[in-house]
């Protein structure tokens, strides 16, 4: 750290600020560099994160793919069926409440 780089002033509740500080007080740090440390850890977890969703969601979209085209071409007589159970169960387990 410099007094070159950037200073950044935000508010924190309370709580969240005494948490900070026995975190920075039991690891010998500032609260400045607790912050900091937090962020950077958070910083990288979040663009780990991303690609990771990306992976995943291509995993999924490839077999969901993959199993409609066997359906559609193997079982065409229950594809309807499968259709309707999973709209229901969508909105049975996966609806905003």
């Amino acid at each position: 750290m410099n007094n070159n780089d950037p200073q950044i002033t935000l508010r924190l509740d309370q709580s969240l600020c005494d948490r900070i500080d026995r975190l920075a007080a039991r690891n010998g740090l500032t609260r400045s560099a607790m912050i900091r440390h937090a962020l950077r850890l958070f910083a990288t977890e979040a663009e780990s994160t991303g690609a990771s969703q990306r992976r995943v969601a291509r995993t999924i979209e490839y077999a969901q793919l993959a199993l409609d085209v066997i359906i559609r071409d193997q079982y065409p007589d229950v594809r309807d069926k499968l259709l309707a159970e999973t709209d229901k169960r969508v909105e049975q387990y996966h609806a905003a409440r």
